[in-house]
């Protein structure tokens, strides 16, 4: 029964990730992420703080906050992008946990 529980703990966690992908394709087909996050704030804030993060008339402190605002945009594209990923890889999965799910019920029967 350890296996089948695992096998169902790995096809709700599949679920998970495959309903993340799709949340992530809905809002970057949503006009207003579109503007309000990948217009207004990964293209034109985060170059402002880049370009704040080199202004040697802040302290170092305010430079290096900047840079990490900077950054900001690289973070969310890049788990933006891994959710994705681990939609597309737990889709692909899917099936086969499906069959051994079956296969370890009817063993157990």
């Amino acid at each position: 029964m350890d296996e089948l529980k695992e096998l169902e703990f790995q096809r709700e966690t599949n679920e998970y990730f495959i309903k993340r992908k799709a949340m992530v394709h809905r809002l970057q087909e949503n006009p207003d992420f579109q503007k309000l996050i990948v217009e207004d704030f990964c293209e034109k804030e985060c170059a402002g703080y880049a370009k704040a993060s080199g202004d040697p008339s802040l302290s170092k402190e305010d430079r290096e906050s900047a840079m990490q605002m900077a950054q900001a945009a690289g973070h969310l594209q890049r788990f933006l992008h891994i959710c994705i990923r681990m939609g597309i890889t737990a889709e692909g999965q899917s099936e086969e946990i499906d069959k051994m799910i079956t296969e370890v019920r009817s063993n157990n029967d």
